[in-house]
């Protein structure tokens, strides 16, 4: 028996609330003189099912108002729902099916999305049918991003993630790939089939990774018709010998016409055979001086920032050249405002 009406939306309670009618004419007519859309179901729990999953739900839809009731459109709010029905005109007492089709190949974890029905439906114009439940996936990988942190040039450190299989299901990986040369991967399988299983692998940077910012991904194909590949990202940052305190320059708000000035250390922390030969910045209100401290192990850049010109704000990058042959030059970036 049909006896969901479609809920208001929260316009059409507004309104219904001030007394303002809304779906009524001029006139003030009835209820019954307008169209009026129930449907068969309010909702569709589809509960917990397999990533892969394909299923179909039928809602009927009924016009029990006393004109024709126009379907302007019907939509869904997730590519992983199709719907089998086209704008149409239901006459008062007749019934449409709009079918709802469900594919959970390409998503996984909690699903809440909606049916949208929009029409002349008396008291409502858009009508949201609840979508709900939960996709299984069939393997994962945990963690999806590694971070090594801070890493010290010339060692070699090793991380791992997983690849998790659903209990009761054999998949074998087909290939590994890790998107640089110097971050090398192996894989060893863990557990039973028919309990958490899958595959540990792990990852070692290479000690020869110069200093700086290191990035890379790696990736993994498994057979699988469903879900066949998969990423994890890599961070790490690699440090030098050299060190430069601090790692970023921030002059703040300088009134127009003022100058302010910082202080950069560039220390080496093995063997004392640092010479910095230079530094320099392509912005010409930013003037550096450089001081050695301590002979072959320590200087400081003196830098001087004088706000003028036109422009409100200032950013860019400092470089420093030395001779270590890892950290060659060096890069600082700084930035600043300017108030009137």
């Amino acid at each position: 028996m049909l006896r969901y009406h479609c809920r208001l939306t929260t316009l059409a309670l507004t309104l219904v609330f001030f007394g303002l009618g809304y779906g009524g004419d001029a006139h003030g007519q009835e209820q019954g003189d307008w169209p009026r859309l129930e449907l068969s179901e309010d909702h569709w729990d589809f509960g917990d099912r397999d990533q892969g999953t394909r299923a179909k739900k039928t809602f009927v839809l009924k016009n029990t108002g006393k004109k024709a009731l126009e379907i302007r459109r019907v939509g869904v709010t997730c590519g992983c729902l199709k719907l089998e029905m086209a704008p149409t005109t239901i006459k008062p007492g007749e019934e449409r099916k709009l079918e709802v089709n469900l594919d959970l190949s390409q998503v996984v974890g909690k699903i809440s999305k909606h049916v949208i029905i929009d029409s002349n439906s008396y008291g409502f114009t858009r009508c949201l049918i609840p979508i709900r439940g939960k996709s299984i996936p069939i393997w994962w990988l945990e963690p999806s991003n590694i971070n090594f942190g801070r890493v010290n040039a010339g060692t070699s450190i090793t991380k791992k993630f997983r690849l998790h299989i659903r209990p009761g299901l054999k998949l074998k990986i087909e290939k590994i790939k890790s998107s640089h040369a110097l971050a090398k991967v192996t894989a060893t399988p863990f557990g039973k089939t028919e309990e958490a299983h899958g595959y540990d692998i792990a990852v070692t940077l290479d000690p020869t990774i110069r200093p700086g910012p290191f990035r890379a991904s790696i990736s993994v194909t498994v057979k699988n018709d469903i879900k066949s590949f998969a990423t994890v990202a890599l961070h790490a940052d690699v440090m030098g010998a050299i060190r430069v305190t601090p790692r970023r320059i921030s002059f703040g708000g300088v009134s127009r016409g003022n100058e302010v000035q910082r202080e950069l250390d560039i220390v080496k922390l093995r063997n004392k055979d640092l010479i910095v030969s230079r530094a320099q910045c392509s912005d010409p209100r930013v003037k550096l001086e450089l001081e050695e401290l301590e002979k072959g192990r320590r200087y400081r850049l003196y830098i001087t920032f004088k706000a003028e010109g036109k422009s409100t704000h200032a950013s860019g990058r400092i470089i420093i050249y030395t001779n270590d042959k890892d950290q060659p030059v060096l890069r600082v970036n700084y930035q600043g405002a300017i108030r009137p």
